[in-house]
């Protein structure tokens, strides 16, 4: 009786190690979310009480807002501060949360058809819902920090001036944005 041994090659065993630390290179340091993940990300993080992955989502800038003990600090020291603004926004979340709760059975869907981004900033529109009813529209701005792109504000938004976010001087957000920045 004939006896096959099969042995995996080294190489095999090599390209597949290759393999894998090509994706997981290309996962930490190439792709970096979009605007419009940024926002999906932070509300369904909020809408399931993950306040720790919401506030990753959230610019210092917008936490800053909110924090008064950062109100003062220059841009270039807020960005050097972002895990613990991230820490301290997670709290504000859940003492929010615990005294005015979100409804629940609350979703987002993304337009995007509005979508608009430049290389500092971008806008993102989109609609809440609960239980499948319409809440309204809003439009977050957003702000390329270093790597990626983090919500720095919230609007709402009226159906009549959806026309006005096409329209929007995404040149002039970006020289705004890259003077915040660079301040």
């Amino acid at each position: 009786m004939e006896k096959n041994i099969y042995q995996v090659p080294r190489s095999l065993l090599v390209l597949v190690l290759v393999i894998l630390g090509a994706m997981y290179y290309y996962a930490a340091y190439m792709d970096f979310p979009t605007p419009e993940d940024t926002v999906s990300e932070f509300y369904e993080a909020y809408f399931v009480h993950d306040y720790e992955l919401a506030a990753q989502n959230i610019s210092v800038f917008w936490a800053a807002q909110f924090l008064p003990e950062y109100a003062e600090e220059k841009p270039s020291q807020l960005l050097k501060e972002r895990p613990t603004l991230e820490k301290e926004t997670a709290k504000f979340f859940a003492l929010v949360e615990e005294y005015n709760p979100a409804p629940d059975e609350m979703s987002i869907k993304i337009d995007p058809r509005y979508s608009r981004t430049g290389q500092y900033g971008a806008l993102v529109v989109y609609e809440l819902s609960r239980s499948g009813q319409s809440l309204g529209r809003e439009m977050a701005m957003l702000i390329k920090e270093s790597d990626r792109f983090y919500i720095m504000n919230l609007y709402p938004l009226q159906e009549e001036n959806l026309e006005q976010v096409l329209e929007f001087d995404m040149e002039a957000l970006d020289s705004d944005l890259k003077t915040l920045m660079e301040s």
